[in-house]
């Protein structure tokens, strides 16, 4: 009986040591979660003025804004995508 509950105890502090070392890394994924956010945040914010710029610009110029649009508008579909693999 007293085996069993040793073993019993062992599996316990086993599975909690993991549970402690599971919290720790879903603290820093948090930390880095959050950090990725805020990039995507500022990307989506300086596409939706480069939407804005689009529309008042030029043909020609709008050209070049189109294409400075798009590449953020790939930034911001890998960063999301990334977010959704972490999550």
């Amino acid at each position: 009986m007293t085996e069993v509950k040793e073993q019993i105890d062992q599996i316990i502090e086993k599975f909690r040591q993991e549970r402690d070392e599971l919290r720790v890394r879903a603290h820093l994924a948090k930390g880095e979660l959050l950090e990725e956010w805020e990039k995507i945040e500022n990307k989506l914010g300086k596409l939706e003025s480069r939407a804005k710029e689009i529309k008042a610009a030029t043909a020609e110029a709008s050209k070049d804004i189109a294409s400075a649009a798009q590449l953020l508008t790939e930034e911001l579909r890998k960063g999301f995508e990334n977010m959704r693999k972490r999550l």
